[in-house]
């Protein structure tokens, strides 16, 4: 996930839509997505958290102090994601934040 990106460079805010659906779920997806977009920019393992689980797994040595990330999330995933970013790194913050219909679509870490 981090293609550009050389060993060491950081950021005040990095924003990530990464791929989030589960593979049984990209069956279910409307024909114009699913027809549309590649298959690798949506699907991410049985449980939707292939690419999420490797962001995590690296992106705090990517973000300055004081910095944050903004991680798009399917709206079941935001318990999982986030204690998967709690467990990763010492982040100062790490919430679940709603999208303007109410449902959990975001995960916001403060570095």
């Amino acid at each position: 996930p981090w293609d550009g990106v050389g060993p060491g460079e950081t950021f005040d805010l990095i924003v990530s839509n990464p791929p989030y659906v589960t593979d049984s779920e990209v069956r279910a997806l409307p024909a114009e997505v699913r027809e549309y977009d590649p298959r690798e920019a949506l699907a991410a393992g049985p449980d939707g958290l292939d690419i999420i689980r490797l962001i995590a797994a690296e992106v705090h040595s990517h973000v300055r102090s004081g910095g944050a990330l903004f991680l798009e999330i399917g709206e079941s995933q935001g318990e999982r994601v986030r204690q998967l970013l709690e467990d990763s790194a010492s982040w100062k913050t790490v919430h679940v934040a709603r999208d303007l219909a109410g449902r959990e679509r975001f995960v916001v870490a403060q570095a």
